[in-house]
């Protein structure tokens, strides 16, 4: 699916021959400890790549935006050079009249022996949680960096353009009662000219955002504030330029009428396409290992949660849902089930993902409710589609749905700047893998300020948490 994936294996069965590893990969989920808590660089563990040590030992990668492009990899010597036509993993090919190499389960060594076939050996790290490295950068925390891009990144201005996923303003409403935020209030624009309504909901630092196309007019525009049967209206909106706007309920809402958000809605979708070999059986460990935790974290509270898988047009299938469910393990054994095949171009159904959340899925009403994306591909280019995306993006954020995008390896900068639009607009968070665990194929850097590598697993579990705190 990806045009790395033939480099990658490729190289993968030259340097098994020789003896070499094209990483130096940490071995182990005590390793990870030790880098995370000792400040090694990625260039001690990893593949080259630098990344700055705080102070306090923890790492830190820099806002360079993608590391330089590897060298070409070629054969060795005389070796026949391999070929991998399409998505799944049952074309590779050695040229030549050697055998056909079929992939299943977890990524492991190619190996090619006097025959010519090509062997699949178990991976030298077997998949388990707290293994893979992760990053987040929360943009609405850092509004002004984000705008900034459009001045000092000329790409910034062609992605908008290619996704047409962001606005020119933004209006933070923050809204309280007693005190206190007041989460799960909705908050309500009508957009420039009267022409739609863009809404969100509040979270639990009683923050909501609206992002909306600049107006040119002389009209005065209101913000709708609503809770329960409570209605309130922010006055003489400017909706020229972004602006943060405060609302108290404390006078109209009865003290007994606020209530604390009670349960918890967690969503995974994930790509299953061909190109997430490399990663979705350590991906699927860390997820594990993340509803189990949540679940015992929050023990006080309904927590339910869905996984769902997607692929693209033609392959065996398109998306596979499973409802919300409080049954556990029920949930695990599903996510444990998948496996990665098809896809064959790099832009898959991530349009068809997003409807499956905002439009085939029972929300509860009284809930948290987080979506975590995990995928290393964008959503095909035609004009329809991406019509589509940004459609389901608005219901999302209408109905308090965060996205929180999972990068994996292969993402680009366009569906960066993409999955960071989904992110800030639903109130979610950008996350990504590292390559300070040295599995995968290469995680490009992102274009933001500095940021400290965790575990995965660990991340997911503290944004769930405080969410929920």
């Amino acid at each position: 699916m990806k045009r790395y994936i033939s480099v990658l294996l490729a190289s993968m069965m030259i340097l098994t021959a020789s003896g070499c590893s094209a990483n130096a990969p940490i071995s182990s989920s005590a390793e990870i400890d030790e880098a995370v808590t000792n400040g090694i660089s990625a260039a001690d563990k990893s593949d080259g790549t630098s990344s700055a040590a705080s102070a306090d030992g923890s790492l830190t990668g820099g806002a360079s935006g993608a590391p330089e492009a590897a060298p070409e990899i070629g054969f060795a010597d005389e070796r026949e050079e391999g070929i991998f036509d399409g998505g799944a993993m049952e074309d590779f090919e050695i040229a030549a009249d050697s055998a056909v190499g079929e992939f299943t389960g977890a990524p492991g060594d190619f190996v090619i022996d006097d025959g010519g076939d090509i062997d699949i050996e178990e991976p030298s790290i077997q998949p388990q949680a707290g293994l893979l490295t992760g990053g987040e950068w929360r943009d609405n925390d850092h509004w002004n960096d984000w705008v900034s891009l459009y001045q000092s990144h000329e790409d910034w201005n062609s992605y908008l353009g290619e996704w047409e996923a962001d606005h020119a303003v933004r209006h933070e409403v923050i809204v309280t009662a007693y005190g206190e935020p007041l989460e799960g209030a909705q908050v309500s624009q009508r957009n420039c000219g009267n022409i739609g309504v863009t809404s969100a909901v509040t979270d639990n630092q009683g923050r909501a955002y609206l992002f909306l196309d600049e107006c040119n007019d002389d009209m005065e525009h209101t913000l709708e504030v609503t809770y329960g049967e409570v209605r309130m209206t922010i006055e003489d909106v400017d909706s020229t330029k972004s602006g943060t706007y405060t609302i108290d309920f404390t006078d109209t809402l009865g003290q007994n009428e606020v209530g604390d958000i009670q349960a918890l809605e967690l969503m995974l979708m994930i790509d299953t396409t061909g190109s997430m070999w490399d990663e979705l059986a350590y991906i699927q460990a860390e997820l594990e290992d993340v509803i189990s935790r949540v679940k015992s974290d929050n023990g006080n509270i309904p927590v339910r949660v869905s996984v769902n898988f997607y692929r693209d047009e033609y392959d065996d299938y398109i998306i596979r849902e499973f409802d919300f469910t409080d049954d556990i393990n029920k949930a695990i054994a599903d996510l444990r089930e998948q496996s990665a095949d098809g896809g064959g171009d790099t832009p898959e159904a991530v349009h068809t993902a997003l409807n499956s959340v905002v439009r085939n899925h029972e929300w509860r009403e009284d809930a948290t409710k987080l979506m975590f994306f995990v995928l290393d591909a964008p959503p095909h280019s035609d004009v329809q589609i991406i019509d589509e995306v940004n459609n389901c993006v608005e219901i999302a954020a209408a109905q308090g749905i965060r996205i929180i995008p999972v990068a994996s390896s292969g993402i680009d900068k366009s569906t960066e700047y993409l999955l960071r639009t989904m992110a800030f607009r639903t109130g979610g968070t950008y996350t990504f893998l590292t390559n300070h665990s040295g599995i995968g194929g290469d995680h490009i850097e992102p274009t933001i300020g500095d940021y400290e590598v965790e575990k995965l697993n660990d991340m997911m579990v503290r944004i769930i948490n405080d969410y929920l705190s």
